[in-house]
């Protein structure tokens, strides 16, 4: 089996419990009776350690029991029942199962956490943006298939990992409150703590090359050890369809990547991937100069922020 860095997210819905609702990452050039196979198998040894358990009077969370059957199988395979997905390390897995719709958030929010963790690995093949010394911003990218143009910001903020987990994920909708290209945020659902199906709308302003624009987006959070991943990327919903004088711009994928900085936990290494198709007709170099530059804006109003929760 390929490593989970290769691999790509097969979702797969069986029709019984207790395994109904399964993703196995797997290799993309599987065939389909290979992961009709695969899945069975999977399912059989969940039946059989749960039946083991109850023999010998043990309660294992379903969280532990699909980690021993991917030990058991060498593969990664987690429940998408889980709204903490993928966590092999951390709090248990929920036990609740979701609706369909639900699952498929859930689902792309942990696809899109692993094509993230893929790109933040890759070395070579990054070109500088920009580099402003003075605040320690620096923006690189680099090209990929299917998502185009990639960019990634590196710095350093004067917060600690807790506190801009809220501001960016918990206290999503008071964004527009410091972040003035926002005019609104909107979180439409919640399935558990750690996924969210939101509506954001750019702010209206003079001069903007851009023009508004409004998504819709699928957000997940994943905390592993002191790190966290704040993941997104775009999504169809009948909660919000088009709006009428938008243009609905699509996420390909966002990942904020909060780290405790080495030595001083006061302070936050950030990492910012971000690929974006603003649709409309817009010349390719202007789209190249506004993203980097509104990562560089969003750090900026985000440290003017944090100053100002630390001197009110």
């Amino acid at each position: 089996m390929a490593s989970c860095q290769q691999d790509v997210a097969l979702y797969v819905t069986l029709e019984k419990a207790p395994s109904k609702d399964i993703a196995i990452w797997t290799s993309p050039k599987s065939e389909k009776n290979q992961i009709y196979l695969l899945t069975r198998l999977v399912n059989t040894l969940v039946l059989h350690i749960t039946h083991k358990q109850q023999l010998h009077h043990v309660s294992l969370s379903k969280a532990r029991v699909y980690r021993q059957v991917g030990r058991l199988l060498n593969i990664h395979v987690f429940p998408l029942s889980s709204v903490d997905v993928c966590q092999e390390h951390g709090s248990e897995v929920g036990s609740s199962w979701l609706p369909n719709t639900e699952l498929s958030y859930v689902s792309q929010g942990a696809a899109i956490l692993h094509r993230a963790m893929g790109i933040l690995q890759q070395q070579g093949g990054w070109q500088t943006e920009t580099n402003q010394v003075e605040s320690l911003e620096l923006v690189l990218s680099t090209v990929l298939p299917k998502l185009g143009k990639v960019f990634r910001m590196e710095t350093v903020l004067d917060a600690a990992v807790d506190q801009l987990h809220c501001e960016l994920f918990e206290k999503l909708e008071q964004m527009p409150e410091w972040n003035p290209s926002l005019s609104q945020v909107k979180i439409l659902q919640r399935i558990g703590k750690n996924t969210l199906l939101t509506h954001e709308v750019t702010a209206q302003s003079p001069g903007n090359l851009i023009g508004q624009r409004d998504f819709v987006n699928v957000r997940h959070c994943w905390k592993k050890e002191t790190t966290v991943y704040l993941v997104g990327t775009a999504i169809h919903s009948e909660f919000m369809p088009l709006q009428k004088g938008q243009v609905r711009a699509e996420s390909g994928l966002s990942c904020i990547v909060l780290q405790p900085l080495e030595g001083d936990r006061r302070q936050t290494h950030f990492t910012w991937l971000l690929s974006m198709d603003l649709k409309g007709w817009i010349p390719t170099s202007v789209i190249n100069h506004v993203l980097p530059q509104s990562q560089v804006d969003f750090i900026g109003h985000l440290r003017q922020h944090l100053s100002t929760i630390a001197h009110p």
